[in-house]
């Protein structure tokens, strides 16, 4: 009765959930039917059979239509399997003992931020479900290691949906540091890859081979490394043999190659779209040895590239600045910080040799409109980007979620303006903004409220701060034998004080009146 009651919460809250969250994803999800088979983790152990609750491992078996006695199914003739974790479960990583049952059959898992940890010694999973589709939310998966392909994940048929998704510290000796696709569609969207991720090829991501698919949006990838003598290509992005494939509203930076392509690698017969994209401070020939070259871009025999509304800013290898190698294609609107991209400024919007494009080189950490967590680089006032991109392919947000204003900025964020300008910035970290950069008034230099501060928005986005011990009403001084002891009467509550006196005042005089 006590499972029955869980399994029934559990299912009302993600109804009421999926509703409310419903125009959050800008990318394409499969279609949920129905009729979906619940499957609730209870335990954060990875042992099998001890009869105590529902761990991963046996969701999944049950999942791919297998039996585990601790984790019945709410429907098993449901057309669909979703796993979601107990709110219990949440507050601890689960600790894998070996790779998790690689996945055959459709399904969703909704992470609600679990993470899933391996130690570094075997992948964690692996997803083979040919003509069916497997959708992973909110899960933050670390310590993989393949011998081969994936060290977090790898994609060997299907179709695979990463949402909200974080992968760092994985390893694979060929392809996809933190996640491979050898064999099906792969789209991956408000994610965040990095940091810490390496492989031969595609340190962050890889997709390889014919007829497969990479599609990735409002997503970060950064500071992961392409590593070996052999290969050592595509620090961020490696695709080779994978055509029509896509990267939108997406970050690219510090990543590195020991050969080419520090930020993407794009191999024999593929084809790629960048738009709105910020591909900045990534490095080829890393180890310095002299080979390799492609510090943002390496277009290595791959059959298009094509650039639009991104930025290509300070990308390098070992010994020069080097934004790309290889034929690039402008569909317009791009800023490049060199010249080597091929972009002619006032050629279709592209501006080219910008020497100061006025871009962050801190990469922060900010929330989305939905909460999570991602990771840009911002535009800084009077950048040359600001309003410069081709607003009729622009999308309505950026990789914040943030709405993209008319004219749209090129590059992956829109500049929101900065603190001290009248308009707060929740995902710039703002609190408050009252206009000015000054400290002592109530919203501090950095837009942080000040203590005995209380800041709130006016209703245009500026913020009014009123002290929380606001100085007694003039006039009311001691004097006169009768002493005005202040206790430090909150905002707002002062007018109150009045009204109550008012009222007491005319209740005398009524009395007196009534003798």
């Amino acid at each position: 009765m006590k499972r029955f009651l869980v399994l029934s919460t559990l299912v009302t809250a993600l109804a009421f959930q999926g509703q409310a969250n419903a125009d959050l994803l800008q990318f394409p999800l499969p279609s949920i039917p129905v009729s979906v088979n619940l499957i609730a983790v209870t335990v954060s152990h990875d042992s099998v059979g001890g009869n105590d609750g529902c761990n991963l491992r046996e969701a999944i078996t049950v999942a791919n239509g297998g039996v585990a006695n601790d984790c019945p199914p709410s429907d098993s003739s449901a057309a669909l399997t979703k796993i979601v974790f107990d709110p219990s479960v949440a507050a601890t990583p689960i600790t894998l003992n070996s790779s998790l049952p690689m996945i055959t059959d459709a399904v969703i898992i909704e992470g609600a931020g679990i993470t899933v940890q391996g130690n570094d010694t075997f992948q964690l999973l692996n997803i083979n479900a040919p003509s069916k589709s497997v959708t992973i939310k909110g899960l933050t998966m670390t310590g993989g290691m393949s011998p081969g392909n994936g060290g977090a994940l790898e994609l060997s048929a299907g179709t695979l949906a990463l949402d909200n998704v974080n992968l760092h510290n994985n390893t694979a000796s060929v392809l996809g540091g933190a996640v491979a696709n050898v064999g099906g569609t792969l789209i991956m969207g408000n994610s965040v890859v990095g940091p810490g991720n390496q492989a031969a090829a595609g340190g962050g991501v890889a997709s390889s081979g014919s007829g497969n698919v990479l599609t990735i949006s409002n997503s970060a990838i950064y500071q992961n490394t392409a590593v070996g003598s052999f290969l050592g290509v595509g620090g961020g992005v490696f695709v080779q043999q994978t055509t029509g494939s896509s990267i939108s509203n997406s970050t690219l930076a510090q990543n590195s190659a020991n050969a080419d392509g520090g930020g993407v690698y794009n191999g024999s017969s593929s084809t790629l779209t960048l738009n709105n994209v910020t591909l900045a401070y990534n490095s080829a020939d890393a180890d310095a040895d002299a080979f390799g070259s492609g510090g943002g871009i390496d277009n290595a025999g791959g059959t298009l590239l094509t650039v639009t509304n991104s930025l290509l800013v300070q990308n390098n290898n070992a010994t020069a600045a080097q934004n790309c190698v290889g034929v690039i294609t402008s569909g317009g609107h791009n800023l490049e910080s060199g010249t080597d991209c091929g972009f002619t400024s006032g050629n279709n919007g592209d501006l080219s040799g910008v020497t100061d494009p006025k871009l962050d080189t801190t990469l922060k950490n900010v929330l989305r409109s939905d909460g999570s967590v991602t990771t840009v680089l911002e535009l800084l006032a009077s950048s040359p980007a600001i309003d410069a991109a081709d607003t009729t392919v622009c999308s309505t947000n950026d990789q914040r979620g943030n709405t993209r204003n008319g004219p749209c900025d090129i590059g992956a964020t829109e500049f929101l303006g900065s603190c001290g300008d009248g308009l707060i910035q929740t995902t710039s970290g703002e609190v408050c903004d009252d206009g000015n950069p000054d400290d002592g008034d109530g919203c501090s230099s950095v837009c942080a409220e000040e203590d005995g501060f209380t800041c709130a928005d006016d209703g245009t986005g500026k913020s009014v701060c009123t002290s929380d011990n606001p100085p007694p009403p003039a006039g009311n001084g001691d004097g006169g034998g009768c002493s005005l002891s202040y206790s430090g009467v909150a905002v707002g509550q002062w007018p109150l004080m009045a009204i109550a006196m008012a009222s007491l005042g005319s209740a005398m005089i009524f009395r007196r009146r009534a003798k």
